[in-house]
């Protein structure tokens, strides 16, 4: 992908005025914004942490042919939590790596048209970009 520049590409509009940049409060809003994400996860994790200890209590899954599995009730949550997360997680790779493919085969077919019209000779109506809104058909 080194090398390869697309034509007719901008500049990045910067969308911060001055007056933005050199306002102080800015950041106390940022840092607010971090305060609180971590006073959701603190609060999160001490109720997770409230029902494992309140869940100590030994569970029997029972399975065909006879197969048991005891263990405390947290342990088979957490177990089918990560089950559920590894699952998940493997459906939206099939999805990840389809959408990977194509975005490739995009970039393959702008090359390609890229190239086309570098190499288009300077009298031929395509490369007339003057006229190219008033093309007349025939």
């Amino acid at each position: 992908m080194t090398g390869w520049i697309t034509p007719n590409l901008k500049p990045l509009q910067v969308t911060e005025t001055r007056r933005e940049l050199q306002n102080p409060r800015r950041f106390i809003r940022d840092d607010r914004m971090v305060y609180l994400k971590w006073l959701v996860r603190i609060v999160i994790f001490v109720l997770l942490l409230g029902f494992a200890v309140k869940n100590l209590e030994m569970v029997t899954l029972n399975y065909f042919m006879g197969y048991q599995w005891q263990e405390p009730l947290v342990v088979i949550l957490l177990a089918f939590t990560i089950l559920g997360v590894i699952i998940g997680l493997l459906a939206a790779m099939t999805t990840l790596f389809r959408q990977r493919r194509e975005i490739q085969a995009l970039r393959r077919e702008l090359r390609r048209l890229d190239k086309t019209v570098n190499e288009t000779p300077a009298g031929s109506p395509i490369a007339d970009t003057a006229t190219a809104g008033h093309v007349d058909v025939m």
